[in-house]
């Protein structure tokens, strides 16, 4: 099981408050959406697409280490990443 970020792409959903990115494991994508209330917690001073989207990219190592840690608990090909999984 080795997770890894070839593809730095991010989209933002203003529906949801969220971003989602990609990763793969071997030939396997999987799929990780991180919510607003991450988000917040990593910077409260987030309010726009803008700024979600330059938080997650300053923050992008912080991110992937708990989309790591969330995967090898339990693989699976979509996850929410939420404040508890920080």
């Amino acid at each position: 099981m080795s997770l890894a970020f070839p593809n730095p792409g991010r989209s933002y959903n203003p529906d949801r408050q969220s971003i989602t990115f990609w990763a793969s494991d071997r030939t396997l994508e999987v799929t990780f959406e991180i919510d607003h209330s991450a988000l917040a917690m990593i910077d409260s001073n987030s309010k726009a697409e803008d700024e979600y989207l330059s938080t997650f990219d300053y923050h992008r190592p912080l991110i992937e280490a708990a989309a790591i840690r969330t995967y090898k608990a339990h693989p699976d090909f979509f996850y929410i990443l939420n404040k508890d999984s920080f």
